[in-house]
């Protein structure tokens, strides 16, 4: 049977509301590279950033860190840019032109202070942004602080466990995090320690979006 609404709640509409996110995603010496480098891509630039819980700042050992690195700017410019009406496409058009010079203008600073590789393979028309990785950025650079909102994340190493706890907590935006390590006892002692709405281990995007987090 349908019911009715009244009057007064005949416009109600289901809605999601979006909170700010800077979430880390730790990589350890023991992951699994392969499915760590997936994980990277799909939760950093899939739907172009523009998501509360996409990766924004991703923190390495630094054991591992050079081989990690490398393989995954190569896998980078694997990367389908392009009209999000294609099934092949990972990362389309930012939502409008704002939002592409504000990510734009951001990605342009950066290169006078870091080192930066993008995506450039896509030159159709459109608020496109290239997926790009920022490298080693200073802790107390605003993009380390801010929220980017698009297809763009930076990464830095770590040399022990308190510092990467620190380094995950370091945000006012601790929306989600994730622990990709082999080793479960680690993952879950890193894992409790994490001031986040949700902690995922070797896994992102892992939500029921009915329920909050």
């Amino acid at each position: 049977s349908t019911t009715e609404l009244s009057e007064e709640h005949e416009d109600v509409k289901r809605v999601i509301a979006e909170m700010g996110g800077k979430n880390a995603l730790i990589i350890d010496e023991d992951a699994d590279l392969d499915e760590a480098i997936k994980g990277v891509l799909y939760s950093g630039f899939a739907y172009a950033g523009q998501k509360c819980s996409a990766l924004s700042r991703l923190i390495i050992v630094g054991d591992i860190y050079d081989r990690f690195t490398k393989r995954l700017c190569d896998a980078l410019q694997s990367i389908i840019v392009g009209p999000s009406s294609k099934a092949s496409t990972l990362v389309g058009p930012v939502i409008d032109g704002d939002a592409q010079k504000r990510i734009l203008k951001l990605i342009e600073s950066a290169k006078n202070n870091y080192q930066v590789v993008s995506n450039e393979t896509y030159k159709g028309p459109g608020y496109f942004v290239p997926p790009t990785i920022i490298f080693d950025v200073e802790l107390d650079d605003p993009i380390w602080k801010e929220e980017i909102f698009g297809p763009c994340c930076h990464v830095q190493a770590f040399d022990s466990e308190e510092q990467v706890i620190e380094w995950a907590n370091d945000t006012k935006y601790g929306l989600a995090a994730a622990v990709w390590t082999e080793n479960a006892s680690r993952a879950h002692r890193v894992a409790a320690q994490l001031e986040a709405g949700i902690v995922w281990v070797n896994s992102w995007f892992l939500r029921d979006l009915r329920t909050p987090f």
